[in-house]
């Protein structure tokens, strides 16, 4: 969507600036008053919802990686020993 509006304004800035618009001068304007807005309104929701599952990604692979270390930890202390089963029974 952002994309599209960024598209749309700036094309119709350089049809403006060319003197003489395809579509007009007034829909040429009309065009540019709500394609700048938003796009910038939708890319800075991009944006944020980018940085927002970035965090939430980063978030995950830290918890991984924990749990990776933990059960990397538990494999180097070798097999427990029947002894220490039954007495947790």
């Amino acid at each position: 969507m952002s994309m599209l509006l960024g598209i749309s304004f700036t094309g119709s800035l350089t049809e403006l600036a060319g003197g003489k618009p395809l579509l007009g001068q007034t829909a040429t304007i009309a065009v540019i008053a709500t394609a700048g807005p938003g796009f910038i309104a939708s890319f800075v929701v991009a944006v944020k919802r980018y940085n927002e599952e970035k965090e939430e990604d980063n978030a995950r692979l830290e918890e991984e990686e924990r749990q990776d270390e933990l059960a990397r930890q538990r494999a180097l202390q070798g097999p427990v020993p029947l002894e220490a089963l039954k007495e947790k029974e």
